[in-house]
């Protein structure tokens, strides 16, 4: 089985939790020896242990440029300049339009959580559309609220099941005072998915009793009444 993973954190470069829990399902899927994996990072170090396939967003073109390979061939962290071409020839739409632009084509990601990361996290779902048109793969992955976008873009484009992993919700970290655009993120990512993985019994329990409520139709005769927020 091959698996196109999209996750916001990897070691050796950690920010939380999220990279030890993204390194602990992968490290424990190589030891399938059925599976590969291929790891969609926004900025990878290049330290990343070999044991899977790293794909730098900050590396694959959204908007053509006429590049000679010799030229950028040793310009890569993760994927090759091969891939680069192979990218490129999935391009979709012009996104020409984005700010940020580098020579190549790509978007540049900061890494970790910057200011602007919700424009980061929507970058990040475009390069998913170009990703889904050029890899060969049978299941989505996607890590939290932050690669969401990235999933279900994947899954419209490819027709490939999504599983998202929820380390946590808005809910939780917000203490009930939810993000409204956070909480739409979730949600929709929820309501695409077809396998919703919970790092916790607590968790499956928020995703149950507030998370999905809403999606309940009222007029359903075997569910309670919608709870508001």
């Amino acid at each position: 089985m091959k698996v196109l993973m999209f996750g916001w954190e990897f070691p050796p470069k950690i920010y939380g939790g999220l990279a030890v829990a993204s390194y602990g399902i992968t490290k424990g899927l190589s030891l399938q020896g059925d599976v590969q994996t291929t790891f969609c990072l926004p900025k990878p170090t290049g330290e990343e242990e070999k044991f899977l396939n790293i794909i730098n967003m900050s590396q694959v073109p959204v908007v053509w440029r006429d590049k000679n390979y010799d030229d950028i061939r040793d310009r890569f962290v993760g994927h090759t300049a091969v891939d680069y071409y192979r990218f490129r020839d999935h391009l979709y739409a012009d996104f020409n339009y984005l700010q940020g632009l580098d020579d190549l084509g790509c978007i540049q990601f900061a890494g970790g959580y910057p200011g602007n990361l919700h424009e980061e996290i929507n970058n990040f779902s475009i390069i998913a559309g170009v990703l889904a048109r050029s890899e060969d793969f049978d299941l989505i992955h996607a890590h939290d609220w932050l690669t969401y976008p990235a999933g279900v873009h994947a899954k419209m484009v490819s027709g490939k099941p999504l599983c998202i992993h929820v380390h946590a919700t808005d809910f939780d970290r917000s203490r009930g005072k939810v993000n409204p655009t956070v909480y739409g993120i979730e949600k929709n990512g929820m309501d695409h998915a077809d396998c919703i993985m919970c790092v916790s019994e607590l968790t499956r329990q928020t995703v149950i009793n507030i998370r999905f409520r809403r999606s309940i139709r009222p007029s359903c005769p075997t569910r309670r009444p919608m709870r508001r927020w």
